[in-house]
């Protein structure tokens, strides 16, 4: 199942990455949530790749060979959308580490252009690196804060 699910994948994320290895790395991502996904169709599992990879649920209702009408009534389902979210946690985890990644490029960058051997556009793309960064960070602090809130007020019930 996996395998042919692995090719829908790429078909699926071609236009949206840049190469190969983007495609064979997002096709280990779905493998990743195996615990999830056994509780779901391979029809779902289809839908839920289209739909991570922004597809409209049209086009999420052909690639998995149903009606789009099934598609609204999957995202009403509590495992669905919990394999779902699954889905986009794990694309958003392997996303945000290869953009972590870009880090130490980036800091080339701006010692190349500190040296004036970087162009004007490599330096602001390092600026926009370092920007989601940290956008990425205050998520991830904004987020805790909200969890450490919860806890305290189900304690002070």
């Amino acid at each position: 199942m996996h395998l042919k699910l692995d090719l829908i994948f790429g078909r699926v994320l071609h236009g949206f990455c840049k190469d190969g290895a983007n495609q064979i790395e997002g096709n280990l991502r779905i493998e990743q949530m195996s615990e999830v996904t056994e509780k779901i169709t391979e029809k779902q599992e289809i839908a839920i790749l289209g739909l991570i990879a922004g597809k409209s649920k049209v086009e999420c209702a052909k690639l998995a060979g149903c009606a789009e009408t099934t598609i609204y009534q999957w995202l009403k389902d509590e495992n669905f959308r919990r394999a779902l979210k699954g889905a986009k946690d794990t694309v958003f985890e392997s996303e945000t580490a290869r953009l972590y990644g870009l880090a130490a490029m980036a800091i080339e960058s701006f010692e190349r252009g500190l040296s004036g051997k970087a162009k004007a556009v490599e330096v602001r793309t390092a600026i926009a690196v370092f920007g989601q960064i940290g956008r990425l960070r205050e998520n991830d602090l904004l987020e805790r804060i909200e969890r450490l809130e919860r806890f305290l007020e189900s304690k002070s019930k």
